[in-house]
C-alpha cells in the first residue's frame, strides 16, 4: 500500500524540481553570530601565524644574533654546596642506610630485581619499594615488634596512609601441600572389568521407565 501511495505523489514531488532546488540555493546565507573580542584575536593571530612562509622561518634575524653574542658568562671559584630543604640525611629518625643509598645500583644485579633502579635520596614521607617490602616482612614475622606506629614514625609516613599500605598490601606466601595416598589397596584391572560388565548386564533386564520395554545401552 505504502508503494503505491509513493508511485502515485511521485509526480507532484518531483514537479517542478530543477526550480525548486535553484531557488534554494540563491538564498543568501544566513548570517553568523558575532565571536566575543577575545576569541576573534586569537582567531586573527593563529591565522597569522599559519600564514608565515616557509622562507622566513629558516631566515637567520641578524638582530638576535648580535644579542647573542653580546651576551657573555664568567664562572670563578669553587661550585656551591647547595642544601636542600628537608634534607632526609639529617632527619633524626630515619637511618642512614635505610634513607640514602650511597650509590646506583645494577639493573642487573639482584638489587634492581623490581625492574627499576631505587633513587639515592629519599625525602621524608616517602618509602622506596624496597624498603617497604622489608619492613612488611618484618611486619608479618612480629607484628608487634614492627607495628604500624613504628612505620609511621620509622619514615615519617602518614598514619592514614600507613593504615592503607598495610591494608591493600600483602606478601605471598608458598604452602605446600602433600597428597595423602589412599590407605586401600589399588583393585586389580581384571576384576574391576568383571564388575562394570555385570552392572550393564543387570540394567539390561530391568524394564524401561514407562511401558515396561527393557532398555538398551
Amino acid at each position: 500500500m505504502g508503494s503505491a501511495v509513493s508511485r502515485a505523489t511521485r509526480f507532484l514531488r518531483m514537479y517542478n524540481i530543477d526550480n525548486r532546488v535553484d531557488r534554494v540555493l540563491s538564498k543568501e546565507k544566513p548570517t553568523p553570530a558575532p565571536r566575543y573580542p577575545t576569541d576573534l584575536q586569537n582567531l586573527q593571530s593563529s591565522n597569522a601565524e599559519s600564514n608565515i612562509a616557509p622562507e622566513t622561518i629558516h631566515n637567520k634575524d641578524q638582530q638576535l644574533l648580535k644579542y647573542l653574542r653580546d651576551v657573555k658568562i664568567y664562572s670563578t671559584g669553587d661550585n656551591p654546596v647547595i642544601h636542600r630543604r628537608d634534607d632526609t640525611s639529617s632527619h633524626p629518625t630515619i637511618p642512614p642506610l635505610l634513607n640514602r643509598l650511597e650509590e646506583s645500583i645494577d639493573e642487573k644485579s639482584t638489587d634492581g630485581a623490581f625492574g627499576y633502579v631505587e633513587p639515592q635520596r629519599i625525602p621524608p614521607g616517602r618509602i622506596s619499594l624496597r624498603q617497604f617490602l622489608t619492613y612488611l616482612q618484618k611486619y608479618r614475622d612480629s607484628p608487634e615488634e614492627y607495628s604500624i606506629d613504628r612505620f609511621v614514625d620509622m619514615y615519617t609516613i602518614k598514619p592514614e596512609i600507613a593504615q592503607k599500605l598495610f591494608k591493600y598490601h600483602n606478601l605471598l606466601t608458598l604452602q605446600e601441600f602433600s597428597r595423602q595416598k589412599s590407605k586401600a589397596s589399588a583393585r586389580p584391572p581384571h576384576l574391576a572389568a568383571v564388575e562394570v560388565m555385570g552392572i550393564e548386564a543387570e540394567a539390561t533386564r530391568k524394564p524401561g521407565p514407562e511401558r515396561g520395554i527393557t532398555s538398551k545401552f
